[in-house]
């Protein structure tokens, strides 16, 4: 785990690159190091407006340092905190910012 109080948890960003029906791809990891998980509930911030009204966009938003490399959405991230690991979800938005990237992701069903 990691001991940082600003960014106290573990993630890793990749892509699958070379993917069919037939094989999985090849992972292209796009950054791995510290971050900031925490529960994406705040109505000022991250909500969506649609033609039938404000929806939320995420469950989770993981932030992380500022970053040269480009996050899209559709990539993939693992994060481990506290409460276990999660492996594999697909990245739903991306805000690129001075002051580092917050990334947006729902919770994975069981």
């Amino acid at each position: 785990m990691v001991n940082n109080p600003r960014f106290p948890h573990w993630c890793k960003i990749y892509k699958l690159e070379g993917c069919d029906a037939w094989n999985e791809g090849e992972e292209v990891v796009v950054y791995e190091g510290v971050c900031r998980k925490w529960n994406n509930d705040s109505l000022r911030n991250f909500y969506k407006d649609t033609s039938a009204g404000r929806v939320s966009d995420a469950d989770y938003c993981v932030s992380v340092p500022l970053t040269n490399e480009p996050i899209k959405s559709g990539y993939l991230i693992d994060v481990e905190d506290k409460a276990g690991l999660i492996k594999g979800v697909a990245i739903l938005d991306v805000y690129m910012g001075n002051l580092g990237t917050n990334i947006y992701i729902n919770k994975p069903k069981n």
